[in-house]
């Protein structure tokens, strides 16, 4: 009993996850999908580039390289633009590029709002990811594209923001700062009045 009540109040207290633990949760779910369409494609391995300059590239790279080796198709090397450029061979037969271009990749904070009258005040916290990607032959050819999206969502104190977001200083992933909004604070007060008035309209019924 006692080891119960310590991993249910551990489990009460514990933090949600941070902003980037949720990221790398959306971005998962997009890069398989772009996984699956390389598989798909009856292709097995591929040359990875990463296109654009979204300053979460380093993330996508790692998550589609981890959802590739999870489905068996191999990666031959990785790069951008200038690593593409200065190849001086064509990779290996069966082989060909995959570019992938992160064309939405940010943490969004909303409205904040509390539950009833009292307690701690909550903010909307949204991540979403959209990735285009294409496969090139050896040529430069496009032979196939796909677009992926992913998105999570969830509820988190607006205290717990600042260690949520941690000791990244990149824009996208901290999210900005939270709407105000009384939508909170006047909900339960409507709530309390209607429940009130029908209370009131019950016992006076059963008095006439």
């Amino acid at each position: 009993m006692l080891t119960t009540a310590v991993v249910l109040t551990s489990a009460l207290f514990a933090l949600p996850l941070s902003n980037l633990e949720l990221a790398e949760q959306a971005v998962g779910e997009a890069c398989s999908s772009i996984s699956d369409s390389v598989l798909a494609s009856g292709i097995d391995s591929v040359r990875l580039e990463m296109s654009g300059d979204h300053p979460g590239n380093w993330l996508v790279e790692q998550c589609i390289k981890a959802e590739m080796d999870g489905s068996g198709l191999v990666v031959l090397s990785t790069g951008g633009p200038s690593a593409r450029e200065s190849q001086p061979a064509a990779p290996a037969a069966g082989a060909v590029a995959l570019r992938v271009r992160p064309m939405e990749l940010s943490v969004i904070l909303g409205n904040t709002s509390r539950s009833w009258l009292v307690g701690p005040q909550k903010v909307e916290r949204t991540v979403r990811c959209e990735l285009y990607a294409e496969l090139a032959d050896s040529s430069g050819t496009v032979i196939g594209s796909v677009r992926s999206s992913a998105s999570r969502s969830d509820r988190v104190p607006v205290s717990d923001l600042p260690e949520l977001r941690g000791s990244s200083d990149q824009a996208w992933l901290t999210g900005g700062e939270p709407q105000a909004s009384t939508g909170g604070l006047l909900e339960p007060l409507v709530v309390t009045g209607v429940v009130a008035s029908l209370i009131y309209l019950f016992y006076s019924s059963r008095a006439e």
